[in-house]
């Protein structure tokens, strides 16, 4: 692992960056293929697993959405290349050619890795929706 014998935040956080960028970029083999000790350590760190799932049918998801009290704390960082402010209208869009579509709301947090928005629906209430930064475009509104 990238720091010694046993796993850590940092091979978590290390992971997502070939990961995603073989998802995005078809020139990354490529671009990788030079580090001769990355497919060990991939494989390493995808052995770790991702915990136990519990599939739930779409209804019971929606319920629980509706019945949930979000976290509406907010927490910027003072460097934000993008001068982020809490409360501050963002439409967030992944930055690729997926037909996902743009999600509109209110700035909770922002860090290097994450943005969270704040948005109100008539079906679920107040919802929080958290992105990474790596990926997607975060656009202010006015």
């Amino acid at each position: 692992f990238l720091c010694g014998d046993q796993p850590g935040l940092v091979d978590i956080q290390a992971f997502s960056v070939p990961w995603f960028t073989r998802a995005t970029m078809p020139v990354t083999e490529k671009l990788l293929g030079i580090f001769s000790h990355l497919p060990a350590w991939e494989a390493r760190v995808a052995g770790l697993g991702e915990g136990s799932r519990q599939n739930i049918a779409a209804a019971e998801a929606h319920d629980e959405a509706r019945c949930a009290e979000p976290d509406l704390s907010t927490e910027i960082d003072a460097a934000d290349p993008q001068y982020m402010r809490a409360g501050m209208r963002v439409r967030v869009e992944a930055d690729d050619f997926s037909s996902r579509g743009p999600v509109e709301g209110d700035v909770l947090r922002a860090s290097p890795l994450e943005i969270s928005i704040h948005r109100h629906t008539d079906a679920f209430g107040d919802l929080v929706v958290h992105f990474p930064r790596l990926g997607y475009r975060v656009t202010p509104l006015a």
